[in-house]
């Protein structure tokens, strides 16, 4: 192995960040790494990153792109945007590394996500545009594997990769990954005849969470297309509330009821109303936090003008004829 492992961004470091930031990224997972007492041999054996690779990142000789970063963040229970996938962070890190993190999520972590949002924005455009949701089978697991890895493949390389690490959001804690094959098994085999069935369904799959990002968004596809299949219907998510929706979800491991109820009260049969779609891929990202492009940007223009030409050219043919 060699340096050429990492690939290297020239002078604008990590995504058009500056060195400084770059290098306070690279400061902070030093800092991980050494507090978890992990060697640079051991991410060796773990990453397939040469160590002198991994030390020249530690000293700020090498920028890493975002996926090797992602790849020496990950074996340590991080995430690019430094949040942390256990419950809750340690707290045993000094005032400096905290202003560190800090500003890594309000300037590092918020350009990533911007750009999260216009690629994988525009996939999903592309899943409507193509008719891909049509070809896969509803309910299953390789059906939602195919769409999380549409979304986020040009951002991840774990796009559509069941995750090997841990993870919670706040006091949730997912499946754990030693149990998630399992898990995913017993879920795919569940009916989802009824619309109680299917959102106990989507439930079910939410607090599996199988991917390291992009869940929330992946699965709300999922149950539409699920809800397309068995019932004829879909859901129009602009109706439905962001904070209703959330607490509902947020109760929804113990009790479903709530979001049942939010979810119902939604159903439509415009099941391939291209607005449906649209605003409904906006809505369930603002969910996430995400709101600085609308999906209908990315969607590609009828061109009506043109549309109204050939039509001129048709009725003329047609009086001539007569």
């Amino acid at each position: 192995m060699n340096e050429n492992n990492i690939q290297i961004e020239q002078q604008s470091g990590i995504e058009q960040q500056s060195e400084a930031q770059a290098k306070r990224l690279l400061a902070y997972y030093s800092y991980l790494r050494k507090s978890q007492k992990m060697t640079q041999s051991e991410l060796e054996r773990i990453t397939g990153l040469s160590r002198i690779a991994i030390n020249r990142c530690e000293n700020g000789k090498l920028m890493p792109t975002i996926r090797s970063m992602n790849k020496l963040l990950a074996p340590l229970g991080y995430q690019l945007g430094i949040v942390s996938l256990d419950e809750s962070d340690s707290g045993d890190y000094n005032e400096e590394i905290n202003e560190r993190q800090n500003e890594l999520e309000i300037t590092y972590f918020t350009e990533l996500a911007k750009e999260e949002e216009r690629f994988s924005k525009k996939k999903a455009a592309e899943l409507f545009k193509n008719k891909l949701l049509d070809t896969l089978e509803p309910g299953s697991y390789g059906a939602l594997q195919i769409i999380h890895k549409h979304l986020f493949s040009d951002i991840y390389e774990f796009a559509g990769q069941t995750r090997t690490v841990n993870f919670a959001k706040g006091n949730l804690r997912f499946v754990p990954a030693m149990y998630l094959d399992a898990a995913l098994e017993s879920i795919e085999k569940m009916p989802q005849s009824t619309f109680d069935e299917i959102v106990e369904k989507y439930v079910e799959m939410n607090i599996a969470h199988p991917f390291q990002k992009g869940n929330g968004r992946s699965i709300r596809i999922w149950l539409d297309q699920i809800l397309k299949k068995e019932l004829g219907k879909v859901i129009d998510w602009s109706l439905v509330d962001k904070e209703e929706y959330l607490t509902a979800m947020k109760v929804s491991p113990i009790k479903d009821v709530e979001i049942k109820m939010l979810l119902k009260a939604a159903l439509t049969d415009k099941i391939n109303n291209k607005k449906i779609f649209m605003n409904g891929v906006d809505q369930s990202y603002s969910y996430d936090g995400y709101s600085s492009y609308k999906t209908k940007e990315f969607a590609p223009k009828t061109c009506t003008k043109a549309k109204t030409k050939i039509q001129e050219v048709r009725e003329q043919d047609e009086e001539m004829e007569q």
